[in-house]
C-alpha cells in the first residue's frame, strides 16, 4: 500500500491562475501601447520558462524609457524672420523710447502779508546850524575875509582866506581830491634838477596837503631807449628807460624814490618823453573824480617818431578830465653848464652868460604844443630855486598864480 504524500503539488495548471496571468499580460500590453504612442519607450520581447512539477511557457515583453525623438533642421532651411507690420506697435515703441519730461510744478503764489498801518509820529526838524549845506569857501567867508588864512598873518592882510575865489576853488578840490604825477627827465644833464626835487619834495607835498589834505603825489623818471649805445663814460647806476613810484599820500616815499635816481645816459638830443607820460597815465592808480595833473619836467623834446602817439595819449587823457603841464629847465641847465665850463677853462667865475642856443627853441615849441594839447601851460624855468613854486602853480592852475605866490612865500 502506497503511503499518501505529505504535501500536495501546486505546480499544476489551474483555471484561476491562467485568467490572472492573462489579465496581467493585457494590462502590461496596454501600458506598453500607451508608451509607444507617446514616443518615449523602446520595444523589446522575450519569453519566460517556469520549471517545476509541470512546464509553463508564456510570452512577455519589456519596455525601456528614452528621450522623445526630435527632428533637426539646418539654419538655411529656417524661414527668414519677417518684421512686424503693425503700425500701432511701432507707434507704441516710439512712445516708450521717448525721454520722459517731468511735469512742471506750479507753486501757488503766496499771498501778500497784510500790513497794518501804525500812527505816524511827526517830529519837528532840528534847527539848522549856521553854515550847514554850504561849501567850504562860504563857511570861511562868513568868518571874515581876512581871518583864518593860510600862510600865517593872524587876521592880517597877508593871510589867505577861503572866502575868496581861490578859497572856494580849494574847497571844491577838497571834496574830490587832487592827484599829481611828476614826469622827470633823468638823463645826464638833469642831475641838478633831480637833486633840487630830492631836497624840496617834502616842502612841495606839505604845501599841497595844507590846502588839500587828500592830495597825492607820484613820480616817473625816464631816460632814452637808445642810451645803452651812448659813450658817456662808466655808469654809476643801473640802466633803465622808465622807473616810477605810484601816487601816495606819503611824500617821504616819493623822496626816497628820487634819492635812488642818478641822472645819466641819453647821448642824443631827443629823449623817451612819450614812454614817461604813458607810464604815468597807464600805471598809476588815479582816482576817478579827483583833479588829475601830469607835469613834465625836462630839457629835451620827444623823438619825432613818438610825437603822433604822444599826441593821441594826451587827447585821451583830456577825455578823462586830466591836465598836462610842462616845465622847460633848459635855461638853468645852460647857465650851470657855461659856468662850469668857464671855470674849468679860465679858473675864474663867469661874469655874463651867453644867450640860449637856437636849438633849444625846438624844445620850447615841443613843450608848448604838449601843454596846449593837454589843456595846461608851459613854463620856462629861470632858476632851479623856482622849481617848487612852478610846480605848485601848475598843480592848482596858472589863474591862481598870485594866490599861490602868497601860499608858497617861504618856499
Amino acid at each position: 500500500m502506497t503511503p499518501p504524500p505529505y504535501f500536495e503539488t501546486t505546480a499544476g495548471p489551474r483555471a484561476e491562475r491562467l485568467l490572472g496571468a492573462l489579465a496581467a499580460s493585457c494590462a502590461l500590453h496596454a501600458l506598453l501601447a500607451l508608451l509607444i504612442y507617446f514616443d518615449v519607450v523602446g520595444l523589446g520581447g522575450g519569453f519566460g520558462l517556469g520549471i517545476g512539477p509541470g512546464l509553463g511557457i508564456g510570452a512577455g515583453g519589456g519596455a525601456g524609457l528614452g528621450e522623445k525623438r526630435r527632428e533637426i533642421y539646418a539654419l538655411k532651411d529656417l524661414p527668414a524672420p519677417a518684421p512686424p507690420s503693425d503700425p500701432e506697435a511701432e507707434k507704441l515703441l516710439q512712445e516708450l523710447l521717448r525721454p520722459a519730461r517731468p511735469d512742471a510744478v506750479v507753486l501757488p503764489r503766496p499771498e501778500a502779508p497784510k500790513t497794518t498801518t501804525s500812527p505816524v509820529v511827526r517830529f519837528a526838524a532840528p534847527p539848522k546850524p549856521i553854515g550847514a549845506g554850504t561849501d567850504l569857501g562860504s563857511r570861511f567867508a562868513s568868518a571874515g575875509a581876512g581871518v583864518g588864512g593860510f600862510g600865517g598873518g593872524g587876521g592880517g592882510g597877508s593871510g589867505l582866506s577861503l572866502g575868496s575865489s581861490f578859497g572856494r576853488y580849494v574847497g571844491s578840490l577838497r571834496k574830490v581830491g587832487l592827484d599829481v604825477a611828476l614826469v622827470i627827465d633823468a638823463t645826464g644833464s638833469m642831475q641838478d634838477v633831480v637833486d633840487e626835487l630830492k631836497t624840496r619834495l617834502l616842502d612841495l607835498t606839505r604845501t599841497m596837503q595844507s590846502l588839500v589834505p587828500t592830495a597825492r603825489i607820484g613820480a616817473v623818471t625816464y631816460r632814452d631807449r637808445d642810451e645803452g649805445e651812448s659813450t658817456g663814460g662808466p655808469r654809476q647806476s643801473e640802466g633803465f628807460v622808465v622807473r616810477w613810484t605810484d601816487l601816495t599820500f606819503n611824500g617821504k616815499k616819493v623822496a626816497a624814490f628820487l634819492d635812488g635816481i642818478v641822472a645819466e645816459g641819453g647821448g642824443d638830443w631827443e629823449e623817451a618823453v612819450k614812454d614817461g607820460v604813458q607810464t604815468a597815465m597807464r600805471q598809476f592808480k588815479w582816482r576817478a573824480d579827483a583833479k588829475k595833473v601830469i607835469i613834465i619836467v625836462g630839457s629835451s623834446p620827444p623823438h619825432p617818431k613818438d610825437v603822433p602817439a604822444l599826441k593821441q595819449l594826451i587827447q585821451e587823457w583830456r577825455t578823462k578830465n586830466g591836465v598836462i603841464n610842462t616845465i622847460d629847465v633848459s635855461w638853468p641847465l645852460h647857465v650851470e653848464h657855461e659856468k662850469k665850463t668857464y671855470k674849468w677853462l679860465h679858473d675864474e667865475e663867469l661874469k655874463e652868460v651867453s644867450p640860449l642856443p637856437d636849438f633849444y627853441k625846438e624844445l620850447q615849441q615841443s613843450f608848448t604844443d604838449i601843454a596846449k594839447t593837454g589843456g595846461g601851460e608851459m613854463v620856462a624855468l629861470e632858476s632851479n630855486d623856482a622849481l617848487v613854486r612852478a610846480l605848485l602853480v601848475q598843480t592848482f592852475g596858472p589863474q591862481w598864480q598870485k594866490d599861490m605866490g602868497r601860499v608858497a612865500r617861504g618856499l
